[in-house]
């Protein structure tokens, strides 16, 4: 769950135009996951200040049932 949290919330932020990377996440595990279930997962950009970028997410099921949550701070890469 922590693996796929990273990589959708970075993606939330490339997706929005802002190439980051990940500089601080924290997860908040609720449930254990089921094995061979389909899951969503949500994702959103909330602020965007300067460099600072922050993003939140969680992994539900089709019934609203919250598995885990996080909120992240991505770092904008400076262009070269």
């Amino acid at each position: 769950m922590a693996a796929v949290l990273d990589e959708v919330l970075g993606l939330a932020s490339w997706a929005a135009g802002h190439p980051v990377v990940v500089g601080k996440l924290n997860i908040h595990f609720r449930q254990l996951l089921p094995l061979e279930t389909v899951m969503q997962v949500n994702s959103e950009v909330v602020s965007s200040k300067g460099r600072k970028i922050k993003v939140k997410g969680r992994i539900v099921d089709a019934d609203g049932t919250i598995y885990a949550s996080a909120d992240c701070l991505c770092i904008n890469i400076p262009k070269s």
